[in-house]
């Protein structure tokens, strides 16, 4: 296999690859790779109208301006945008260019744009699971709080709020110590053994909230797995029966 047909492999892998703009004939120029990840030849891809042709409408005029930017004033750029490819899906990409000014005052780009195709996927998927988990706890019919492994909160549902009278302060990050300095030795070791995969529970259990009210609970610890399919924190359900 020679060395070009290597470092397009490479390209192709890593979605990877460079393309050049020249102000004289608004002439593009696209690297193997990105024709190979796009699907399309160069002559279908050379110039700036066939460019825009496949941008995303709602990115068209950014990429637009941020291109005139970089043309008329020689200012480099990173931005985020999908293109068509030629089988109609969309792909979206990070392209970051700079400038090397040409005669008549212009600027050609010189660039290097990664597919995120997947990566935005991912991020778009992660963001809508958080969404769905926060609209879980919050709608559980008994308190939720969402805790990761050094025990800081990262979720807590209005009813755990009000059930350990937190009223309506920002605790997210706190570990659950500073938020309960009274909180019994039995249920920091229940929770510490939730970090360790087990689940453990307690039909009736007294407490003293944040305010010294007295409450008799039934509560529950158990660990949460993130998307590797580790540990990464503990989920604990209290239910008021005072």
């Amino acid at each position: 296999m020679d060395a070009r047909r290597t470092r397009l492999l490479l390209s192709e892998s890593a979605g990877v690859g460079t393309w050049s703009f020249e102000p004289a004939g608004e002439r593009l120029d696209w690297s193997d790779d990105i024709l190979a990840i796009t699907g399309y030849s160069r002559d279908e891809m050379g110039s700036a109208e066939a460019f825009r042709e496949i941008l995303h409408p709602d990115e068209a005029q950014a990429v637009r301006s941020a291109f005139n930017r970089g043309i008329l004033e020689g200012i480099p750029q990173t931005l985020e945008h999908r293109m068509r490819n030629k089988d109609g899906r969309w792909s979206t990409w990070r392209a970051t260019f700079h400038c090397e000014p040409r005669r008549g005052g212009a600027f050609a780009l010189k660039g290097m744009s990664q597919d995120i195709t997947e990566m935005i996927a991912a991020r778009d998927a992660a963001v809508a699971a958080e969404r769905q988990i926060r609209q879980l706890i919050e709608n559980a019919p008994f308190a939720v709080a969402m805790f990761d492994r050094d025990l800081r909160y990262l979720m807590i549902s209005s009813r755990w709020r009000h059930a350990f009278s937190l009223g309506h302060r920002d605790h997210v990050g706190l570990r659950l110590e500073d938020v309960f300095p009274t909180i019994p030795k039995k249920f920091l070791a229940a929770q510490r053994r939730a970090l360790k995969g087990e689940v453990i529970s307690s039909k009736e259990d007294r407490f003293t909230d944040s305010q010294g009210g007295k409450h008799w609970v039934r509560w529950e610890a158990r660990p949460w797995l993130d998307a590797a399919g580790e540990i990464g924190g503990m989920l604990a359900y209290v239910d008021d029966i005072s």
